[in-house]
């Protein structure tokens, strides 16, 4: 193989793996979140959320909430969800309300937060472990919880 026929193969590889991935499908395909709002509460009750997200078809995915509260002028991270599989269906329904408690129902620390100010990242992985994976990630703006009645 000469030089000149070496180089025009390896265009051709480039090429053709840019192709691919040009045509695998954005994160948008599966999922959309337009706007996650964990609303302000006082510590002991539920925290509610208002959460705009669109399952647009039925795919596997992993996810997991971090909580950062503020800790002297800095977000320090408080808590985190362990990762969780699950199946997510384009017919699925949130519940009404959303409560914190259940979108990071898998570690009570991160639902059961004391005063402070906090704001949540969550993350989910779409077709983990596919060549079609893809990592979408959503962090909501502070939001506020106030000391319970025996504060």
């Amino acid at each position: 193989m000469t030089r000149t026929e070496f180089v025009g193969l390896f265009i051709a590889f480039g090429v053709a793996v840019w192709s691919t991935l040009m045509a695998v499908p954005p994160v948008s395909w599966w999922l959309v979140v337009d706007h996650i709002t964990v609303n302000d509460g006082v510590a002991g009750q539920p925290i509610t959320m208002d959460v705009d997200r669109t399952i647009n078809r039925t795919f596997e995915g992993e996810w997991r909430v971090e909580v950062r509260r503020m800790e002297r002028g800095a977000w320090e991270s408080y808590c985190t969800t362990p990762t969780k599989r699950q199946t997510y269906e384009a017919d699925a329904a949130l519940p009404d309300p959303v409560t914190l408690e259940w979108w990071a129902w898998t570690e009570p620390r991160c639902y059961s937060l004391p005063e402070g100010t906090y704001r949540i990242t969550t993350v989910w992985t779409i077709n983990p472990g596919r060549m079609v994976e893809r990592d979408l990630s959503f962090t909501t703006e502070p939001f506020i919880i106030r000391g319970g009645p025996d504060a």
